[in-house]
């Protein structure tokens, strides 16, 4: 009975991460300061918000501590957020203008952008087909880890330890050696920009206790957020039968993100990260390169085509999510995208009160005054 124990403590825990009890109160967000120095002693992107605060270090390995250090957050807490990204539960099976969005690229396997001021659904097709996420898993996984950093889990120099399993999965990884760590905050960056296998794995096994407890927790929590087509294997996407989703229900979970987790966004549109002496380029070629692109991940395996999904924004605070599965390859995936977005912004509508000349950094509005 003693062995059996510290499982149903890990469950229990796991349980409650997925029941979303993780959002804490903006008073309990924490950040280092813009510019903190990370691993390697190289300048890091600061997390897009917060005050500068020191997370206390806790034992992350069972979660056992996780219903004491959080709760559902207040009423006004959780209206600040959604109002973030309003109408978010309106997103429809129905676009409102069919032929709006149809340009000269051809369309992938499943797609769907959506107007983040509204919830309307500008264009989709084919957004509720199953199909593999490959590494969009990987968002469900950040949502776990933010989870646990912002709600005082982990730290976020908390070292993450990799195993020899961890250490063994299959590219694309960062090398890590069975027996070293990473802090966590650096592993969010890994996952983002470089889509570390490793990395995903050393995460779940740390938080979780192994990946198969961690992949049960991303479907319940999928699952809780609304995604109702969406069942996950493992923390990285890699090919296993249980993972699957639709188009909308990644949409869902992209505009969720953006409410929850403004830091992930700016994660998400970093554009190049350095690692010791190593630098790795943001595995979206879109980000930093198309104007109105400012974060997304992207995903591949052979079953599922080349993936996308794309946050972006116009300087009249027009914003939108874009979401492409299937592309034959990465540059017509990259085309589709494109074009999406382009037409998308074209289509959307300016939010009420949204500063005039509003730019889109990192995932937030922010006004240029």
């Amino acid at each position: 009975m003693r062995a059996r124990t510290p499982m149903r403590a890990v469950a229990r825990a796991l349980s409650l991460l997925a029941a979303g009890l993780v959002a804490p109160a903006a008073a309990r967000e924490v950040a280092p300061a813009p510019g903190a120095i990370g691993a390697g002693g190289r300048e890091r992107p600061g997390w897009a918000g917060g005050p500068s605060a020191v997370v206390p270090q806790l034992s992350a390995t069972t979660w056992t501590s996780f219903a004491r250090t959080t709760a559902v957050p207040p009423p006004s807490a959780a209206a600040d957020r959604a109002a973030r990204v309003p109408a978010v539960a309106s997103i429809t099976t129905s676009p409102a203008r069919p032929q709006a969005l149809s340009g000269a690229v051809g369309r992938a396997r499943a797609e769907i952008v959506i107007d983040l001021a509204t919830g309307r659904v500008l264009h989709e097709a084919d957004a509720d087909i199953p199909a593999r996420p490959a590494s969009l898993a990987k968002l469900m996984t950040l949502e776990l880890l933010f989870s646990a950093m912002e709600g005082g889990v982990i730290g976020e120099a908390t070292l993450i330890p990799v195993s020899q399993r961890a250490a063994a999965m299959p590219p694309t990884r960062l090398g890590l050696a069975a027996g070293s760590s990473i802090p966590a905050r650096e592993a969010a960056f890994c996952l983002a920009v470089h889509s570390c296998n490793d990395v995903a794995a050393a995460v779940a096994e740390h938080l979780a206790g192994s990946e198969d407890l961690f992949a049960a927790a991303m479907t319940d929590r999928a699952q809780r957020l609304g995604l109702r087509s969406t069942t996950f294997g493992n923390a990285s996407g890699l090919p296993d039968p249980r993972n699957r989703s639709t188009a909308r229900d990644l949409a869902l979970l992209g505009a969720g993100i953006m409410a929850r987790h403004p830091r992930m966004l700016q994660v998400l549109g970093t554009a190049r990260w350095g690692y010791g002496e190593a630098s790795f380029r943001n595995t979206s070629r879109l980000i930093g390169t198309h104007a109105l692109i400012h974060g997304g991940k992207t995903g591949y395996v052979r079953e599922s085509g080349y993936n996308m999904l794309a946050f972006a924004g116009a300087p009249d605070g027009r914003r939108v999510l874009a979401v492409v599965l299937g592309g034959a390859t990465a540059d017509e995936r990259d085309a589709r995208v494109s074009a999406l977005v382009e037409a998308g912004i074209a289509a959307a509508t300016r939010p009420v009160g949204a500063p005039r000349h509003a730019v889109l950094q990192a995932g937030h509005l922010s006004a240029a005054r």
